[in-house]
């Protein structure tokens, strides 16, 4: 189940950064968007989001110290 939610949760961010993009190059053309905006908003479009078990769930590290001393 956690495999697949971090599949939609990455996917949702890849759509999202496209969207973004996209609005952040039509207020561009029509001389709308301030450079800050611009630069702000390309900063989140290129940047390379990862999702590992840590970023959705706490992860217990005692527990996982035990299993692997086992």
């Amino acid at each position: 189940m956690s495999i697949f939610l971090g599949e939609f949760m990455q996917n949702s961010i890849k759509r999202n950064q496209e969207c973004l993009r996209s609005r952040v190059n039509f207020l561009c053309l029509q001389g709308k968007c301030p450079n800050s905006w611009e630069t702000c908003c390309s900063e989140f479009t290129e940047w390379k989001w990862t999702l590992t078990a840590r970023n959705i769930f706490s992860v217990n590290h005692s527990l996982i110290t035990r299993v692997m001393l086992h």
